[in-house]
C-alpha cells in the first residue's frame, strides 16, 4: 500500500495546486470523446529518465459501433507497449525459462466502451489485458476534482493468467499544456494503480499515471506512466532494497499526419 498512500498525497498536492475552474469561455466537464472508423492520431514517446526518443504510438479506429472501439496499434520497434519481458529463469512455471518477450498480435489491437472504459488495453510497463468488468481509466463527464476507485479483473493475453486490478484516480484540475500538436486546456487525471502481476522472481507493479485530457479535441494530448516492483531476487531473506524502478515513458500527442 506504500504507493497508494505516496499517490494519495501528490492526487492532494495536485488538487490544491491546479485551478479548479476552467479558462474563460470552455465548459468545466469535460464529455466522452467520440470516434469513428479512420480516425487516427499517433503519440511521439521518450523516455521520462533521459529525456531521449523512443518513437511512436499510432491509433487507428478500425470498427466502432454502440459496444466498442477497436484500435489498431502500431508503435515503433522495441518500444514495447502492451508488452512484458520474461527474462529470467524459472520466473513462469508454465512458460520457457530462456529470455524472451511476450509480445505478438496481442499487443497491436486495443478495444474500449463508447464511454471510455477500456475492454482491452495495456497497463503500463505490463501485458496487454481484457478486463471484466471493463476498467473505468476515465470516467466521463470529467470535472475537476472528480475522484473514482475499485478493482476489477484483468487476463493476461500474453500468458493467459488472471490477476485484480485496484486502482484510485483524482481529476486534479485544469492546465495548459504544450505538444507538438499545440497547446491545449486540459484536464489533468492522476491514477495510482497496483497491476496485481507477480511471478516467482518480483512481486506486483505499482503504477503511477498523469494524464491532460483536452476536451476540445476529445483527445488525450499529453500521458506519462511509469512504475516499480519488489525484486525478489535481490532480497537477502526478508530484507529488500528499495522497489525497483521501470520504464517511465511520456506521450505527446502529434500533429494530424498531411494528405
Amino acid at each position: 500500500m506504500r504507493l497508494i498512500v505516496i499517490a494519495a498525497i501528490a492526487l492532494l498536492a495536485g488538487c490544491a495546486q491546479l485551478p479548479q475552474t476552467p479558462p474563460a469561455g470552455v465548459s468545466p466537464t469535460a464529455a466522452a470523446p467520440t470516434f469513428k472508423v479512420g480516425d487516427s492520431w499517433t503519440y511521439a514517446v521518450h523516455d521520462g529518465y533521459t529525456k531521449l526518443e523512443r518513437g511512436t504510438l499510432r491509433h487507428t479506429v478500425t470498427a466502432a459501433d454502440a459496444n466498442k472501439v477497436v484500435l489498431a496499434v502500431e508503435q515503433s520497434s522495441g518500444l514495447g507497449v502492451g508488452c512484458r519481458s520474461v527474462a529470467r529463469e524459472n520466473s513462469l512455471d508454465k512458460l520457457p525459462g530462456s529470455s524472451q518477450v511476450l509480445c505478438g498480435e496481442e499487443a497491436k489491437r486495443w478495444e474500449i466502451a463508447p464511454g471510455g472504459s477500456w475492454l482491452r488495453h495495456p497497463l503500463t510497463n505490463g501485458s496487454t489485458y481484457t478486463f471484466t468488468p471493463p476498467y473505468p481509466a476515465h470516467e466521463f463527464p470529467l470535472v475537476a476534482g472528480k475522484t473514482w476507485s475499485g478493482k476489477v479483473k484483468s487476463h493476461d493475453l500474453a500468458t493467459g493468467r488472471d490477476f485484480e486490478v485496484h486502482y484510485s484516480a483524482t481529476v486534479t484540475g485544469w492546465e495548459r499544456v504544450t505538444v507538438p500538436a499545440g497547446t491545449f486546456d486540459a484536464l489533468v487525471i492522476q491514477r495510482a494503480v497496483f497491476d496485481g502481476y507477480w511471478d516467482y522472481t518480483r512481486k506486483q507493479s505499482e503504477i503511477r499515471e498523469r494524464e491532460w485530457y483536452a476536451p476540445a479535441i476529445g483527445r488525450v494530448v499529453r500521458k506519462e506512466g511509469r512504475s516499480e516492483f519488489l525484486d525478489w531476487l535481490i532480497c537477502i531473506g526478508w530484507v529488500c532494497p528499495p522497489y525497483a524502478a521501470d520504464n517511465w515513458l511520456v506521450y505527446e500527442l502529434l500533429p494530424p499526419a498531411r494528405p
